[in-house]
């Protein structure tokens, strides 16, 4: 007798019933995990609205608080206040003190020039416009120029530029002048200061400070002489001999 191999296969056989069971439960844990999705999303979407609305409170609060000055700031504020005030104060002083010394007072200027001065028995006489010391006259520029324009310009008046003799012509020009070119310059830096007449300046008696600029032109300020830029724009200092008349006995 043959053998034969006999194979069992198990057979499982589901019921319709069976299939829908499983069917509503796949729909069921479906929907239960789309209301939980719906669920978060909506927590998530109120709790941003609700921090939202804090942030806006937070900046609305630090607005108004920055907008109202604190006391510190309104005590500096005042203090520099003040400080601008008193700047504006010192300045005003300041320029008038410059007013002063660049334009000599009128009443100075007329006691100058009312009556001539008589040396010897001879009356001094100047140009109009012109102020009279000792035996010279002196014309103070009201317009700016160079060194060297204020040169010509004094000599096509035929005169000069002012060459300072003594401590007592100083004295005279010190309250009229300030920084007005004189007739005193070096060819360069470190030479020796001369005078237009090629008279070597005694720098014992006027010595020449450094000014501004260290130029090789001088200025008088101050009842002293400073060196400067001889291109600078200034006013200048003419000087001529006065005419004498014989006053009438």
């Amino acid at each position: 007798m043959s053998e034969h191999t006999v194979t069992y296969v198990d057979l499982k056989f589901h019921t319709s019933s069976e299939q829908q069971k499983k069917q509503r439960l796949k729909n069921s844990k479906a929907k239960e995990i789309n209301n939980q999705v719906v669920t978060y999303k909506e927590l998530k979407c109120c709790h941003s609205a609700s921090e939202q609305q804090k942030r806006q409170r937070t900046l609305k609060a630090q607005s108004k608080g920055s907008s109202a000055p604190s006391p510190v700031w309104k005590l500096v504020a005042g203090i520099l206040g003040i400080f601008c005030l008193a700047l504006l104060i010192a300045g005003g002083i300041l320029g008038a003190k410059v007013f002063q010394v660049s334009d000599p007072p009128c009443g100075q200027l007329e006691n100058l020039t009312k009556e001539p001065e008589i040396i010897q028995g001879w009356k001094s006489l100047c140009s109009e416009h012109w102020f009279q010391y000792g035996k010279k006259c002196y014309h103070f520029s009201t317009e700016y120029k160079p060194w060297l324009e204020s040169q010509k310009t004094c000599s096509s008046l035929g005169t000069r530029l002012l060459q300072i003799e003594d401590g007592k012509e100083l004295d005279f020009i010190n309250p009229l002048a300030s920084s007005h070119w004189i007739g005193l310059s070096r060819d360069k830096t470190f030479r020796p200061w001369m005078w237009r007449d090629g008279t070597a300046l005694s720098t014992d008696r006027f010595p020449v400070k450094k000014g501004y600029v260290d130029g090789d032109c001088a200025v008088v300020r101050g009842g002293e002489f400073f060196s400067d830029d001889c291109k600078d724009a200034k006013r200048y200092i003419c000087e001529q001999a006065a005419r004498f008349l014989k006053p009438d006995k």
